[in-house]
């Protein structure tokens, strides 16, 4: 009798990585699939499936503190995931876009 493969189970989160590496690829779904373990259906079914999907916002309290030096001033982003992302004034707003984009996998 053979032995079947237990499948990995991945969060939303992580397909929604690799949905996005995949796009960046250039491959097709069955080429980056095949490379990196995963079905082709599957890895279609997520594209689609986090492209159809609506995303909860979730509103937290924010503290604002008047006497700020602009200069050394900084900032951090915790994400319900988890993630940290930290920054100082000097990023330019695209870039910080950007890489709030590709922590939260929007």
């Amino acid at each position: 009798m053979a032995k079947q493969s237990k499948a990995i189970r991945r969060s939303a989160a992580e397909w929604g990585r690799a949905v996005a590496a995949w796009r960046r690829s250039g491959l097709s779904c069955r080429e980056y699939a095949a490379a990196h373990g995963f079905k082709a259906t599957t890895l279609s079914w997520w594209a689609w499936k986090l492209g159809t999907s609506r995303h909860e916002v979730e509103l937290v309290p924010v503290e604002i503190v008047d006497d700020v030096d602009v200069c050394g001033s900084s900032w951090e982003l915790t994400t319900a995931e988890g993630h940290h992302l930290r920054g100082d004034a000097t990023l330019p707003s695209e870039l910080v876009r950007v890489l709030v984009s590709s922590v939260v996998g929007r």
